[in-house]
This record gives C-alpha cells, sequence and structure tokens, in this order.
C-alpha cells in the first residue's frame, strides 16, 4: 500500500514538475513577443514622425504647383 502512495505521489511531483516549467517558459516566450511588439511599435511610429519631427508639422507630400512642374519636365 505505501507503494502505491509513492508512487502517485512522485507521478504527481513529476506532472507538477513539468507544468511548472511549461509555464516559466511559455511566460517567458509571451513577454518576449510582447516585448517585441512594443518596440516594433515604437519604431515603426518614431519612422512615421520623422518627417515631423525635423521639419515641422507642415504637409510635404501633396505640393501641385511640383506635380505640374513635374509633369511639364516629363513631357
Amino acid at each position: 500500500m505505501p507503494d502505491n502512495k509513492k508512487a502517485a505521489k512522485s507521478k504527481s511531483d513529476s506532472s507538477a514538475q513539468k507544468e511548472d516549467e511549461f509555464f516559466s517558459k511559455s511566460t517567458i516566450v509571451a513577454a518576449l513577443a510582447v516585448v517585441i511588439g512594443v518596440g516594433i511599435l515604437i519604431t515603426s511610429y518614431r519612422i512615421r514622425m520623422m518627417a515631423i519631427n525635423e521639419f515641422g508639422p507642415v504637409i510635404h507630400e501633396f505640393d501641385p504647383y511640383f506635380n505640374l512642374r513635374a509633369t511639364e519636365v516629363s513631357c
């Protein structure tokens, strides 16, 4: 009878150890994924705002006069 208790205890200990190991690895992977995701978001935001930081909040992408001149030169 004591052998059954020892076997059950050792089995539950090993399964508990595997669960603890699994949760710790998955927690580390999840935390790493969150850190990488936040880093990507911050980097993409900084890249997008680079023109505004350098030149100010002026629209530089739309210039009708430049488009007219470029069309005249290319034709």
